[in-house]
């Protein structure tokens, strides 16, 4: 689609910004070209790039463990979690993460799961994230479940959404629950690897 300004608009050379956004203008026809004619520069909207605003590697040192279960994998560098063989309920916490940063972002988990996927989200393979975290001892009632979206490939990427409303100074941390009442049937394996935080950054 064809852009245009005006030899008449003040912001005729200004420089289009990099990355991907919307437009708004009035589109019209020239021949068979359609062309799109910008009316001012408030119509050039949230342009920006995709970027990793913050990550880590999860791994022994900067996670912490509540009912056992995880264990770290130093061969591959990730935490996993075995099928369970009694009823369990055991908890990976994170590394805290600054509000500004997990505000508005987009959470992709690094993960492998050795399960029908149809079971994520359920009382299984759950993710939550707390802003008041104060131990072992923080009750269930402080964790806020998130819904996340499974994507194929050798390491699955699962897709977190529903991070908002954090202030700036929030010390946010997120915890990985697997959950099992039935040990005696086959529950799955969980691994987690990474776990980084995407914003479109403006240009």
């Amino acid at each position: 689609l064809v852009v245009r300004t005006s030899n008449y608009a003040k912001f005729r050379k200004s420089h289009v910004p990099g990355g991907s956004g919307d437009l708004i203008g009035i589109l019209s026809i020239y021949n068979s070209t359609y062309q799109l004619m910008l009316r001012t520069i408030d119509d050039v909207l949230e342009f920006g790039s995709l970027q990793e605003i913050a990550s880590t590697n999860l791994s022994d040192g900067n996670t912490e463990i509540i009912g056992g279960g995880w264990n770290y994998n130093a061969i591959n560098n990730f935490m996993f979690h075995n099928q369970a063989t009694t009823v369990t309920d055991d908890w990976l916490i994170s590394p805290a993460f600054q509000g500004k940063d997990v505000n508005g972002a987009t959470m992709l988990v690094e993960q492998l799961l050795s399960t029908d996927v149809s079971t994520v989200n359920t009382d299984m393979f759950m993710i939550y994230y707390t802003t008041n975290y104060t131990g072992e001892n923080t009750p269930i009632t402080a964790w806020h479940q998130l819904n996340y979206s499974v994507l194929s490939g050798s390491w699955y990427k699962a897709e977190v959404s529903g991070l908002g409303n954090f202030n700036d100074n929030d010390q946010v941390r997120f915890a990985f629950r697997f959950k099992t009442d039935d040990p005696n049937t086959y529950n799955g394996q969980w691994g987690v690897k990474k776990i980084s935080f995407q914003k479109i950054v403006s240009q």
